[in-house]
């Protein structure tokens, strides 16, 4: 007790000073009454308010409902702007599953057509009665058929106009489904296009009476 009424070894009745109270807490009654005097006119009632406090009154209560209406507005906008992008990316990842379920059904769909062309040709294969699509496609074809291999490119001597365009349809079903091998299709696309061309020169000049092995001392090849 003795110790909390000294300051650095001065007592209310003994300091330098001449304070009799410098012991006692001290209290800064302009910041009070200033602090006391704004929360009683912030809390004045409005009938005791001068015209002026009661304008700035006015002016600052419009001001909060102004503010508070804009935070809301803003509050709806973020709203609405999440709102539009969880249904856009909703959107975007029904589109990417929807594109997935797709690809794998085509993949799946290719697939089967590529396995039923191939057990097509090894039955035609087995029952000697082998299309030029089912030569051709022998060397791809799995289970290591028992049938003679053929250089793919002497199959075109000698096949007709009709043959070489059915021919050149069932390549591009090939070509189409079996992605591995696709290089192997694409070169027999271009040997059966140039074999169905020159096929087609030689009956236009057969038609006119014309050799299509030599025209006017040239080779048709030329």
């Amino acid at each position: 007790e003795e110790e909390r009424n000294t300051i650095c070894g001065y007592t209310d009745e003994n300091n330098r000073f001449g304070d009799g109270s410098l012991t006692q807490q001290f209290r800064w009654h302009k910041k009070e009454e200033t602090s006391q005097s704004s929360r009683d006119q912030r809390y004045k009632p409005y009938e005791q308010m001068s015209e002026r406090e009661r304008r700035r009154h006015e002016d600052e209560r419009k001001r909060m409902i102004e503010d508070e209406v804009q935070k809301v507005k803003q509050r709806r906008e973020e709203r609405e702007r999440e709102q539009a992008w969880l249904e856009e990316e909703k959107a975007r990842m029904q589109r990417q599953q929807e594109d997935q379920q797709h690809a794998e059904w085509e993949r799946n769909a290719d697939k089967f057509h590529l396995e039923q062309a191939k057990i097509r040709s090894k039955i035609r294969l087995k029952e000697g009665r082998a299309r030029p699509i089912d030569i051709l496609a022998k060397n791809l074809i799995e289970d290591n058929m028992e049938v003679e291999m053929t250089e793919p490119y002497k199959l075109f001597k000698g096949l007709q106009i009709p043959a070489l365009e059915d021919l050149e349809k069932d390549i591009e079903m090939y070509r189409n489904l079996d992605m591995e091998n696709v290089l192997f299709w694409e070169c027999m696309t271009t040997v059966c296009e140039d074999e169905l061309q020159d096929a087609r020169r030689q009956a236009a000049w057969a038609a006119e009476g014309r050799s299509g092995h030599y025209l006017d001392g040239v080779h048709a090849a030329v």
